[in-house]
């Protein structure tokens, strides 16, 4: 058994793709594609900086041709600021695939999936049970 399976072997969890996953990941995996993000985003950042600049200047310009151009400028700013919008969705979607879980090693199924309040007894009804009075407008 390699390493990265033995938390499994641990909880003995047999059906638990998602946990697994979560459960086995790669911390250095996590550190590489989270930099990568962070690149992304700030390149993105910066030519939608220069973008919104280069804007500015031909809105304010002297210069009729200038502040006619300022429209495809923005024009050009809001097509891609939806692509790339979704190429940084993208690639912090990729980080969160690979964060990895501290989870301790009594920790149930409900905890390892991030809900907890799975395990709990369900609170009955306040108003079906009478022990809160219904708004008046029933």
């Amino acid at each position: 058994m390699d390493e990265a399976s033995k938390p499994l072997a641990a909880h003995h969890w047999v059906r638990t793709p998602a946990i697994a996953a979560r459960l086995t990941a790669d911390r250095e995996e996590h550190r590489k594609r989270r930099r990568t993000a962070w690149l992304v985003t700030v390149a993105v950042c910066g030519h939608q900086a220069l973008l919104v600049g280069d804007m500015v200047v031909r809105a304010t310009s002297d210069s009729e041709e200038l502040r006619k151009s300022a429209a495809f400028v923005f024009f050009l700013l809001g097509v891609t600021s939806i692509l790339f919008g979704l190429l940084v969705w993208w690639a912090w979607r990729r980080v969160v695939e690979v964060r990895p879980v501290v989870l301790p090693l009594d920790a149930t199924v409900a905890e390892a999936v991030g809900i907890p309040e799975l395990e709990s007894t369900p609170r009955p009804h306040l108003s079906l049970t009478g022990q809160v009075e219904l708004p008046r407008r029933w």
